[in-house]
């Protein structure tokens, strides 16, 4: 890799931040609107030296995980079986697509209404996120799968459990990672945005918590910790589609 992809990204966040930090030093960004990048650092290592990021992190986490592993495995399992049974595809399909149209945040008023404003809400709220990235994904790849893959199942007989196995799933395997690459993404801005709305912890809840407070410092702080944590998240993920998807091109499995 040459040095110049490994620092170009860098240049305009480099930059901006030597402005706003001149800016803050010349008094044209006052510190009650917009702290200095000096004191946001400042405040953000002491918050993960108390401990408070790495406690409400975790708490924020595991909801995140539960919230996705219910969600993707609904959306994986629903959108196997509307794939592959025309029965059930014409009676559920319309109703995936209408609903999918509502806005994540309005549900949860009804949310709310159903399961209070508990930790259960909080799961649910992330779960229908991430059914649907999950769902419709599973079904467009087992969909698309060409017809002569098929063809060439039934000439060699397979059972209907090995045409899914070595056919069907194989095919659809890029559709299905991008529906789960999707579901992970959004299982994280969806966790934040529950524990903004209404939480007792959570890294979104210290985030509407400073901003009642006013310190916007802490609200900066934070803001950082949720970019960097979706930043590892979607390089872990991304790295981890590439390997599978190279593994698959590879022609060690899933072959006819």
């Amino acid at each position: 890799m040459k040095l110049k992809n490994i620092f170009l990204p860098w240049l305009l966040p480099v930059f901006l931040l030597a402005v706003w930090q001149a800016g803050s030093a010349t008094g044209i960004f006052p510190e009650t609107i917009l702290p200095s990048p000096v004191v946001i650092a400042q405040t953000l290592w002491e918050a993960i030296a108390g401990g408070e990021v790495i406690s409400n992190l975790a708490i924020t986490l595991r909801r995140t995980i539960i919230g996705l592993s219910i969600g993707v495995s609904a959306g994986f399992l629903l959108g196997i079986l509307t794939a592959t049974m025309p029965l059930l595809d014409a009676l559920l399909s319309p109703s995936i697509i209408a609903f999918r149209q509502v806005p994540m945040f309005a549900w949860i008023p009804m949310i709310i209404l159903v399961f209070g404003i508990e930790e259960g809400s909080k799961i649910v709220f992330i779960s229908i996120g991430t059914f649907y990235p999950m769902v419709i994904n599973t079904y467009d790849g087992i969909k698309t799968v060409p017809k002569k893959y098929l063809e060439v199942a039934r000439v060699y007989e397979y059972t209907p459990i090995q045409t899914f196995q070595k056919v069907i799933f194989p095919s659809a395997f890029p559709s299905i990672i991008t529906g789960l690459r999707f579901s992970i993404g959004m299982s994280w801005m969806l966790v934040v945005g529950a524990e903004i709305l209404g939480a007792a912890t959570g890294i979104g809840f210290l985030m509407a918590w400073s901003r009642q407070m006013f310190q916007l410092d802490r609200v900066f702080a934070y803001v950082i910790v949720v970019g960097a944590i979706g930043i590892i998240i979607n390089s872990l993920v991304t790295g981890v589609e590439k390997k599978l998807l190279a593994w698959r091109g590879s022609g060690d499995g899933g072959s006819i």
